[in-house]
């Protein structure tokens, strides 16, 4: 198994910010709640940056990658304007408030 970066640890137990109406599920802790990566156009199928990304529940994250009892949707089927986009803006701000994120100028 892969070593978990700074941002992949951090997004553990954070609350999940895709919400996806009758998919998403809370748990106490927030327990199965980990760094979901955001489809990234021009990749061909590698996982994006982790600042590209949200915190997901087990259920929204199997939900945007097409797994278990949802495999005949997955990320082609997620609005990115409803639920990828206003999760990737709260995942940054996470980001630079916690100063893993930061501009140099």
């Amino acid at each position: 198994m892969a070593k978990l970066t700074k941002i992949q640890r951090f997004a553990r137990g954070k609350p999940c910010s895709l919400r996806i109406p009758d998919v998403h599920r809370t748990t106490p802790e927030n327990e199965d709640v980990v760094l979901a990566h955001a489809p990234y156009p021009g990749r061909g199928g590698m996982r994006s940056h982790d600042w590209w990304g949200c915190p997901a529940c087990s259920e929204c994250h199997d939900y945007v990658d097409g797994r278990g009892r949802f495999n005949k949707w997955g990320a082609a089927d997620v609005d990115d304007e409803v639920y990828w986009m206003p999760a990737i803006h709260e995942w940054q701000a996470m980001l630079f408030e916690a100063e893993l994120l930061i501009i140099k100028q």
